[in-house]
């Protein structure tokens, strides 16, 4: 398979004659890079997708004989993803849009391009095909990682809640300023919060809030930041809201203490 590292790519040609010349001319154009089988008859051609590996299929179009947009079609319906290229002699007005409508990545005039020309619209048709593959997993990779992300918080706030028992509620003005605190401490990313943290905790002292109900305060707000979240990761978020907690913590106990 073509990757940067390995620069020879191999190309499957369903075509109505065998020994047509373009083997040679393309691994001749392209310094041995391309690798070219030509086959003729859709139904070969697929049998032969259905076991080997190949970087990218030319399509010859010559109807009646073969009409290239039907077999692009038809392999597509199938299931092929590899890119595709379809060769006619044919103008091009008309032919690009038929040929991409039917899944085909480019069309060429075989009246009007060059071998160089070619091996380069191969070249280019699998490194875009490539590039979209690896974007497509990573895609696939993130998503999965975020998704194991959350079902890790989601544990560990439901082994905390465990934990804690049934502290008693927190009014709905507190659950409000702790979730604006959070969302600033999130956003931040550094710096200190301390003018805004001390005025929160002195008021939490005042209507005598325990430190076990600001851990509860913190798992209902957290929970409900995470539900918003979709599958977006959630890694940094739960470390922020862990220190507010414990700075948030911290401040209440010294309130507490100050009071003795």
């Amino acid at each position: 398979m073509f990757t940067q590292k390995n620069q020879q790519i191999s190309i499957l040609f369903l075509t109505n004659t065998e020994n047509s010349g373009l083997a040679a001319a393309l691994r001749e154009e392209s310094g041995g890079k391309i690798v070219l089988r030509e086959v003729c008859g859709s139904e070969e051609g697929m049998r032969i997708l259905r076991t080997e590996a190949y970087d990218a299929v030319l399509v010859l179009h010559e109807p009646p004989a073969r009409d290239a947009v039907k077999t692009v079609e038809a392999l597509r319906t199938a299931g092929v993803s590899l890119p595709m290229i379809v060769l006619g002699s044919a103008p091009v007005s008309g032919m690009i849009a038929a040929c991409g409508r039917a899944g085909a990545e480019d069309y060429v005039c075989t009246d009007a391009v060059t071998v160089e020309d070619l091996v380069w619209m191969i070249f280019r048709a699998v490194r875009c095909h490539t590039s979209q593959k690896e974007n497509e997993t990573l895609k696939r990779e993130n998503t999965l990682r975020a998704r194991r992300e959350h079902e890790e918080a989601e544990k560990n706030i439901a082994r905390q809640r465990r934990l804690l028992g049934s502290p008693a509620n927190v009014p709905d003005a507190f659950r409000e300023h702790y979730q604006a605190l959070l969302k600033t401490y999130i956003l931040m990313g550094t710096g200190d919060m301390t003018p805004e943290i001390r005025p929160f905790t002195k008021t939490l002292a005042a209507a005598g809030i325990t430190a076990s109900q600001v851990a509860a305060l913190h798992l209902q707000v957290l929970e409900s930041v995470l539900r918003h979240l979709g599958e977006k990761s959630c890694r940094h978020i739960v470390q922020r809201a862990e220190e507010l907690r414990l700075e948030i913590q911290i401040h209440l106990s010294n309130e507490y203490q100050s009071e003795l």
